[in-house]
C-alpha cells in the first residue's frame, strides 16, 4: 500500500474553513443509523461466480478512525454511518438490509409473502442479504 502524501495548506484550509460550525461531535446521526438493529455478520466477504471478491466488508474497517487531513472531514463522517450494516427493523412488517451493497434491501412483509424492493447490485449480495433476513424472520415466499 502507498503512503498517503500529507494535506497541501491549501486543502488543510478548505476543511477548516467549510467544517467551521458543523457539529461533529453530535452522534445522533449514529444513533439513528443504528436504531431498529436486529441482527450483522461482523466480518464477511461476498464472492461472485467467478470466486472473486463481490463484497468485502471488513475493507471499510480504515473508516472507523481518525479523519486523515486529506480527507473531507464531512466525506468521512458519511462513510462511518455507510459503514453501519445489519438486519434492521424500520417499522411493524419493513426491514432492511445494509451494508451488502452499494444499496439498501428493503424487505415489505405482506399477507401473502414479502415484497423486496430494492434487490441490491449483485445476485450474490442479495443471496447473503436474505440469508440474514430469513435467519431471523419468518421464510416467506418473495411475491
Amino acid at each position: 500500500m502507498n503512503t498517503p502524501r500529507p494535506a497541501t495548506e491549501h486543502t488543510a484550509a478548505h476543511h477548516a474553513r467549510t467544517c467551521a460550525g458543523l457539529h461533529f461531535d453530535d452522534r445522533s446521526d449514529f444513533e439513528r443509523a443504528s436504531r431498529g438493529l436486529l441482527a450483522r455478520y461482523d466480518d464477511f466477504v461476498i464472492m461472485g461466480p467467478l470466486g472473486r471478491p463481490m463484497w468485502d466488508r471488513p475493507s471499510f474497517d480504515f473508516v472507523q478512525g481518525e479523519c486523515p487531513p486529506t480527507v473531507h472531514p464531512s466525506l468521512w463522517r458519511q462513510a462511518q454511518l455507510n459503514a453501519i450494516q445489519g438486519l434492521f427493523r424500520v417499522t411493524e412488517g419493513m426491514y432492511q438490509v445494509r451494508g451488502f451493497s452499494l444499496a439498501n434491501m428493503t424487505v415489505v412483509e405482506g399477507t401473502s409473502g414479502i415484497v423486496v424492493i430494492d434487490p441490491l447490485t449483485t445476485v450474490d449480495s442479495a443471496r447473503k442479504a436474505m440469508a440474514l433476513y430469513f435467519a431471523h424472520r419468518p421464510r416467506r415466499k418473495v411475491t
